[in-house]
């Protein structure tokens, strides 16, 4: 009886298993984003490129103290089923660096998203050519330091030691690197 018991759970925890799998691979943002990028099942068409996007950092978020890190995990912007988070502030010592991601919120049937890559028509992918530009509560602009991009569509900057008292009340982030897509399953 024991025997049989333990053959139900390790049948029922298998198609539970099996289930998770094949829903996060088809029906999960990321595997609805697999197949739409590579056009698995999906038509994908660029609507526009350049999409400016403005985000601000409220000073609380930023790491000043040196070797200080946080992890706002807030939600800057909704636009277009794409969430743009600032994940991770991190004073390096040479640098705050800032790191931001991306998720999504798609419908299986069809949708719309931004990303920071061209996808090509041949599978590939190109990077973006947009261009940060930060500034201060009063339009003072800051110059960038170090900058990045990837995985999928996360983005980093850094802001160089002598231009960090220009962020003391916060900082605009200007960002005109997204392409805006639309696509829909066949």
């Amino acid at each position: 009886m024991k025997r049989r018991v333990y053959i139900i759970i390790g049948v029922v925890l298998y198609a539970a298993f099996s289930s998770y799998q094949f829903y996060k691979a088809d029906y999960s943002d990321q595997g609805i984003m697999e197949h739409v990028i590579h056009r698995e099942g999906y038509s994908l068409s660029l609507q526009q490129q350049n999409i400016p996007i403005e985000l601000w950092i409220q000073p609380e978020w930023i790491a000043f103290g040196k070797d200080e890190r946080k992890e706002p995990n807030v939600i800057l912007l909704e636009q277009h089923g794409t969430k743009i988070i600032l994940s991770d502030v991190w004073n390096r010592g040479n640098d705050i660096y800032f790191s931001f991601t991306t998720s999504y919120d798609l419908g299986y049937k069809g949708g719309q998203f931004l990303a920071n890559f061209l996808a090509n028509d041949n599978g590939t992918f190109t990077s973006g050519t947009g261009e940060i530009v930060l500034t201060d509560k009063s339009g003072q602009r800051i110059p960038t330091g170090q900058y990045g991009e990837g995985p999928n569509s996360d983005f980093s900057f850094g802001v160089n030691p002598k231009d960090q008292a220009l962020i003391g009340e916060g900082i605009k982030v200007q960002y005109s690197g997204f392409y805006f897509y639309h696509y829909q399953k066949l």
